[in-house]
């Protein structure tokens, strides 16, 4: 998969973000850039693995912002 797919994923979840708000698609946006920065720099990924770092990527930075809301509550 090209690393533009990747790339306008990452807007169109941005932009899901502004309008629903929650922080929970921020993380997947930047779980996309993320997929997408790999896939500039390694082309000859293959999409199954570009779909497993992606989950994985999203499932990490959801669980650290959760971990930071829990540890800074005001």
């Amino acid at each position: 998969m090209p690393q533009w797919y990747w790339w306008i994923i990452s807007g169109i979840l941005l932009i899901i973000e502004v309008f629903a708000s929650g922080m929970y698609f921020l993380w997947l946006g930047i779980s996309a850039a993320a997929v997408a920065v790999l896939t500039w720099l390694s082309p000859d990924t293959a999409w199954n693995y570009q779909f497993l770092l992606f989950g994985i990527f999203a499932i990490v930075t959801t669980a650290l912002w959760r971990l930071y809301q829990k540890r800074h509550r005001d």
